[in-house]
């Protein structure tokens, strides 16, 4: 299949109503969060795996250091997935959702400690205001319910395991493709 005679746009557009529909039908489909976490990624894989099985001959080069740091993001990716899920299977589409949306945050602290990046006073400033957010919603959903505020705190581990991905796949993506990354 050859995406460049598609819309660009188009894509985009699909896309992103497809992401933004994925805790409401995580929600409504009254199944385990790790079960739908498991069949959105089996999907994926599926369709990844034609064009992982077209060029596969170009494969031969990749280490098995590379791999291993695809894999070890692969895994954080399916922890931020079956986190986030069961959270909302627990507690409702939107405080899960917004709390495993932290990640921007863990990421910027992970290349602070990891690979030494510099921090500006700007992001130290969005630092306070979300984990100030993200505690009062954890607050009030943990006064709601435990089962709230459990689902609420998966999504926020979520988060971090989301980071995880980012940053080991980061990492990872300098020596292998994208579609043998994701598969």
């Amino acid at each position: 299949m050859n995406l460049n005679k598609y819309n660009p746009y188009l894509i985009l557009v699909v896309s992103v109503m497809t992401i933004a529909w994925s805790p409401l039908l995580t929600r409504w489909s009254e199944a385990p969060g790790v079960i739908t976490s498991f069949f959105r990624m089996f999907i994926a894989a599926v369709v990844l795996s034609v064009p992982f099985l077209r060029k596969r001959i170009s494969y031969k080069s990749i280490k098995a250091q590379h791999i291993f740091f695809a894999v070890v993001a692969g895994v954080a990716f399916a922890l931020d997935n079956a986190l986030w899920a069961t959270g909302v299977t627990l507690a409702g589409a939107s405080n899960p959702t917004f709390l495993v949306n932290t990640s921007p945050v863990w990421v910027g602290l992970g290349a602070m400690l990891f690979f030494r990046e510099q921090l500006g006073s700007r992001f130290w400033f969005g630092l306070v205001l979300a984990l100030a957010g993200s505690a009062l919603i954890l607050e009030i959903d943990w006064g709601h319910s435990v089962m709230s505020g459990t689902g609420s705190l998966y999504g926020l581990i979520g988060g971090l395991f989301y980071a995880i991905f980012l940053l080991v796949g980061q990492k990872s993506r300098y020596y292998i493709d994208t579609v043998s990354f994701f598969l």
